[in-house]
């Protein structure tokens, strides 16, 4: 039997997707940043998040017919309507505007309203360092994680990442997400028959509302922990307002 490649990968996802009714450009975008995730061993935000794409459009949480937009094109800072599209398309919109914007007045800053899920950080932040820019993504999420000490979901567990390009050499980059392990490696751990870590998740107490937490793992048993403790709850809530609340977008119970 053959091997796959990551181009033939790439042309199977944006076929699938496209054969859905998937515009052409979510499909290519969802299919590159999906594929790229996974060729980094990290599957759990790459091609076997599109079964989970698909269940949410058919549940008409997001939709893939219509691409998302930027708005201002003359502006250094602008938003992105993202129209509830695949969070993996809507971020890259958001990178070519903010590109765009950088080359034509140094720094460009653009926001995401009405997204979904995005994967891993590191496919957007190379996509700006093969740009020769520095750059930073996050985005903020559904209550997820247990911080400041408390055994509830007050937080998302707000992945966040940064490029520093460098010639000649490889670039700096970093991706991660405000929490100890993320849902995805929980969920592999789990189906591989391991235990958790007990310093990353704890048992939530009292009533558990059902905040969509179980679209990413599954289930509420688990709330995840921050990194670092306030450390690591301080960072998600930096980035909460950054992606939510200056963006003029659902932050805290909302999200």
């Amino acid at each position: 039997m053959g091997h796959a490649t990551a181009a033939s990968l790439r042309a199977f996802a944006e076929s699938l997707l496209a054969a859905l009714g998937a515009h052409p450009v979510v499909a290519r975008d969802v299919a590159w940043a999906t594929t790229e995730a996974s060729l980094d061993g990290v599957d759990t935000h790459g091609l076997t998040l599109l079964p989970r794409i698909v269940k949410r459009v058919d549940a008409g949480r997001a939709q893939m017919s219509e691409p998302a937009r930027a708005r201002d094109i003359e502006a250094a800072v602008d938003v992105v309507d993202a129209a509830l599209t695949p969070g993996q398309h809507a971020t890259m919109v958001a990178v070519r505007a903010a590109v765009e914007r950088a080359k034509r007045h140094g720094v460009g800053y653009v926001s995401v309203l009405q997204s979904t899920h995005f994967g891993a950080c590191a496919p957007f932040l190379r996509a700006l360092e093969s740009e020769g820019l520095a750059g930073m993504v996050g985005s903020n999420s559904l209550r997820s994680m247990a911080a400041f000490g408390l055994e509830r979901a007050n937080l998302g567990n707000n992945p966040f990442g940064f490029v520093i390009p460098a010639e000649p050499g490889p670039a700096f980059l970093f991706d991660a997400s405000a929490a100890v392990m993320s849902f995805g490696r929980r969920r592999q751990l789990l189906d591989a028959g391991e235990a958790l870590p007990a310093e990353a998740w704890v048992v939530p107490q009292g009533e558990v509302e059902d905040l969509g937490v179980c679209e990413i793992a599954d289930s509420l048993d688990h709330l995840a922990v921050p990194f670092g403790g306030y450390k690591g709850a301080s960072v998600a809530v930096f980035v909460e307002l950054l992606a939510g609340l200056l963006a003029g977008g659902h932050v805290g119970a909302e999200t």
